[in-house]
C-alpha cells in the first residue's frame, strides 16, 4: 500500500507543472504521513526540475542532484515507472545539477541560469550545490520570481557588446529610467541634433517649436502612461551605454494588450493605473493644446488600429521604440529589436508594430514587412500609418 501510494503520488509530481514540493519523506518502515515516501536518506533529489526537500536525514546534510534516481533509495524513479529506450538517450543530459537547476529557470546552461536570476555565476553555482535549505529556499524563491514575473530571459549573446568603441548592455528597464530618452527620440527637445519621430512632430508642431515647455509637457503625459503600462502589463527593455539610457522599447507578451486590442482602455483598472502611476498631468484637451493639435494628437489613438491588431491574432507588440538622437545610426534600436525576435522565434510568434511611412525602410531592414497602410486626410495633409509585421513564417 505504501510503494503504491508513494507512486501515485510522485507520477502526480512529474506530470504537473510544480516546480517545488516541501515533503515531510520517511522510510518505508515508517507510518505514511505525506504521499511522497521512498525511502530517501539525501536532502534533497531534483527530478526536472523539482526540487524536495527531504526532513528525514537525521541532521545529516548531504548534497545529491539526480534527475531520476539516487544510489541510497530503496526504490528509484527508474525502479518505479522504468525507462524508455528515448529516455535512456536523454538521461545523459538529464543527471546533472547544472541542466536540473538551469530547467528551473527556463534556460539551457548554469551561465544562462544566472544571469535570468541576476546573480553572479560564482554565486549562483554555490547556491545549486549547497545542501544548506535556506540556500535552496533562496534558489527557490529566485526560480519564483522568474516565473511570476513571466519575463523572458533577455540572450545572453544579444545582451551586450561593442559599438563604434562603446561598450553596451541590454536590460529590463522602467519608467523612471526609459521617459527621458523616449521623449527627446519623438520630440526632438534638447538640442541634440538626430532624427526625430516625423509624424509625432507634425501632431504637436502648432504648439511650438520643441523646446516650448508646452509641447514638452505633452510628450511626456503621453508616453508616461503607455511605459508604465508596459512596465506592469508588458517590458521594458533600454540599451545601456554608461549610465545613460540610448535607447528604449515598450513591448507587450502575445495577449498582453486589452481585450479590444489597445494598450489601455479608457477607464479601465489598466488606464487608471498606468495615469496614477506615471504621475501624468493630463494635457490631451482643447483648452491646453488647441482644437486642431487635439485633432492631430487623436490620429494616434485611432481605434481602428486597434482593430487592425484584434484582427491580427496573438504576436509580441512593439508599442513604442526610441533612441536617443546622439546615438542614432548605431544599431542600438535593431539590438532592442533583435531581443523580442529571438522571444518570437523561440515561441513560434510573430512581431507587429505601427510607424510613419519615413520609419517603414528601417523596420524593412529588421525583417518586417508592410500588412496594411491607412491614410487619412486633415488639414489638407495625408497622414499615413503603416502596420508591420515580423511574421515567424517568413523566416
Amino acid at each position: 500500500m505504501q510503494f503504491q501510494l508513494a507512486s501515485v503520488a510522485l507520477a502526480f509530481l512529474l506530470s504537473s507543472s510544480v516546480e517545488y514540493v516541501e515533503c515531510y519523506s520517511f522510510t518505508l518502515r515508517s507510518p505514511l504521513r505525506f504521499g511522497f515516501g521512498v525511502g530517501l536518506k539525501e536532502s534533497r533529489l531534483i527530478i526536472h526540475g523539482v526540487v524536495v526537500i527531504n526532513r528525514t536525514t537525521n541532521n545529516r546534510e548531504t548534497s545529491i542532484a539526480m534527475t531520476e534516481e539516487t544510489p541510497n533509495a530503496k526504490f528509484s524513479v527508474s525502479s518505479l515507472f522504468g525507462n524508455s529506450p528515448k529516455k535512456e538517450k536523454k538521461k545523459e543530459k538529464e543527471s546533472s545539477t547544472e541542466y536540473g537547476v538551469a530547467k528551473m529557470f527556463q534556460a539551457g546552461t548554469m551561465e544562462d541560469a544566472a544571469f535570468v536570476a541576476e546573480n553572479s555565476l560564482e554565486e549562483f553555482r554555490r547556491l545549486a550545490s549547497s545542501s544548506s535549505i535556506p540556500d535552496q529556499r533562496r534558489l527557490l524563491n529566485l526560480a519564483a520570481t522568474v516565473e511570476e514575473a513571466g519575463e523572458r530571459a533577455i540572450p545572453p549573446h544579444l545582451a551586450s557588446g561593442n559599438v563604434r568603441g562603446e561598450e553596451f548592455i541590454i536590460r529590463r528597464g522602467k519608467t523612471s529610467s526609459a521617459l527621458e530618452t523616449v521623449k527627446i527620440a519623438f520630440n526632438g527637445h534638447g538640442g541634440f541634433g538626430g532624427k526625430r519621430n516625423p509624424k509625432f512632430d507634425w501632431s504637436l508642431a502648432l504648439i511650438g517649436p520643441p523646446d516650448d515647455p508646452r509641447r514638452i509637457a505633452v510628450a511626456h503625459s503621453h508616453f508616461a502612461p503607455i511605459l508604465s503600462c508596459a512596465e506592469a502589463y508588458g517590458t521594458i527593455l533600454e540599451v545601456r551605454v554608461g549610465n545613460i539610457t540610448v535607447a528604449s522599447c515598450a513591448c507587450f507578451y502575445p495577449g498582453g494588450l486589452e481585450k479590444n486590442r489597445s494598450i489601455f482602455m479608457d477607464g479601465s483598472d489598466r488606464y487608471n493605473y498606468s495615469m496614477n502611476k506615471s504621475g501624468a498631468t493630463p494635457t490631451m484637451n482643447g483648452e491646453t493644446m488647441g482644437r486642431r493639435t487635439l485633432q492631430r494628437v487623436s490620429l494616434k489613438h485611432n481605434p481602428r488600429q486597434d482593430e487592425q491588431r484584434k484582427n491580427y491574432g496573438p504576436m509580441f507588440y512593439i508599442a513604442v521604440l526610441g533612441v536617443h538622437p546622439s546615438y542614432q545610426g548605431r544599431g542600438y534600436g535593431k539590438k532592442l529589436l533583435n531581443v523580442v525576435a529571438n522571444w518570437a522565434d523561440n515561441e513560434g510568434m510573430d512581431c507587429y508594430l505601427e510607424c510613419a511611412e519615413a520609419n517603414v525602410p528601417i523596420y524593412n531592414r529588421c525583417g518586417y514587412k508592410v500588412i496594411w497602410r491607412e491614410d487619412v486626410i486633415l488639414e489638407e495633409n495625408v497622414v499615413t500609418t503603416f502596420g508591420m509585421a515580423r511574421n515567424i513564417k517568413w523566416r
